[in-house]
């Protein structure tokens, strides 16, 4: 996450590549939130999921923990961002998974 929020951002600018074409290079998928996932508002967080096909259907599973802890990050197949403005995520919601 500190990597995309401040380093990215300095090599796109001194390489000349535009925000849109990097990110579209990323690959995502889209599933639903296993749980409630409660945010600060104000705040964007990053959460750690790990994905779970059930039913057809690709679920995203929260794994709680410390953003230091690398348990948590060899456990997750990727990211979901919860925007500042948003109290968190229901079960159910449909998200954005970025993989790593």
């Amino acid at each position: 996450v500190c990597f995309e929020q401040f380093i990215e951002p300095v090599l796109r600018k001194l390489t000349g590549i535009s925000e849109n074409k990097f990110r579209s290079r990323k690959p995502s998928v889209t599933a639903k939130m296993a749980k409630n996932v409660a945010s600060t508002s104000g705040r964007e967080d990053h959460i750690r999921v790990a994905l779970e096909e059930r039913g057809g259907e690709i679920w995203a599973n929260p794994i709680l923990g410390k953003s230091g802890l690398i348990t948590t990050l060899v456990k997750a197949d990727g990211l979901v961002v919860i925007p500042l403005r948003k109290l968190g995520i229901e079960q159910g919601e449909v998200v954005e998974v970025r993989l790593f």
